[in-house]
């Protein structure tokens, strides 16, 4: 058996972890659906001249 004060900071750090991954898996529900033009490839290359008009 783990001392008590063990005991709490695991038991904090598992409520910590859990609320970690509740927070992470509603930002991923959240994150908008790609469409076929965000996938396509090469769509997210840009040339030095397009960077620099910003």
């Amino acid at each position: 058996m783990l001392p008590a004060p063990l005991t709490a900071a695991a038991s904090a750090s598992e409520s910590a972890a859990a609320s970690t991954v509740a927070e992470i898996a509603e930002l991923v529900s959240v994150a908008p659906t790609p469409t076929a033009s965000d996938t396509a490839p090469g769509t997210h290359l840009r040339t030095n001249a397009e960077l620099l008009d910003g």
